[in-house]
């Protein structure tokens, strides 16, 4: 009887360790997932934000210097290519900038309007328009702006404005 008893025991606590097991197991799969998406959620961020900075600069730095890297567009806007290349502008007009999906409409992957970079080996791939300078009367608003594809070819932009910069800090 008594061993009956122990084995009764043995059987329970069997069970309630396989439970255990289960459950630690399962939210270890989980948090892996979550830490996953976390890295590449920050990854992304910070290549982000290092591209704004640098837009943000560049714009600054190449203030009134047209002929050392701004290209006149037909519509008033200036895009400045960091990489050195020949700029086209019939390749590079991004329309009425105000931030929006159709002030890409116009670009393509291939043209010298766009800079690559890897991010850690992934296969992220950034491209940005930067140091755009808008012009509305005596006014001059200078912005950078990127864009990229994520790991799923879903197409981003954001424009690099002192509001975004704070929120991602």
């Amino acid at each position: 009887m008594k061993r009956s008893d122990e084995q009764g025991i043995s059987l329970i606590e069997l069970l309630l360790a396989v439970g255990l097991l289960l459950t630690v197991v399962t939210a270890l799969v989980r948090l892996g997932i979550a830490t996953l998406s976390t890295s590449d959620s920050a990854r992304v961020r910070a290549v982000a934000q290092q591209f704004s900075d640098e837009s943000l600069e560049l714009a600054r730095a190449a203030r009134d210097q047209d002929s050392n890297g701004f290209f006149a567009l037909s519509d008033g806007y200036y895009i400045y290519n960091s990489t050195g290349g020949t700029l086209q502008p019939s390749n590079c007009d991004v329309g009425d900038w105000d931030g929006d999906a159709s002030d890409f409409a116009g670009l393509s992957i291939s043209s010298d309007c766009y800079e690559t970079r890897d991010v850690g080996g992934s296969d992220i791939g950034f491209y940005r328009v930067i140091g755009i300078k808008t012009r509305s009367g005596a006014d001059d608003r200078y912005v950078g702006a990127f864009v990229y594809w994520d790991v799923n070819n879903t197409f981003h932009h954001e424009a690099v404005t002192s509001t975004i910069l704070t929120q991602w800090r």
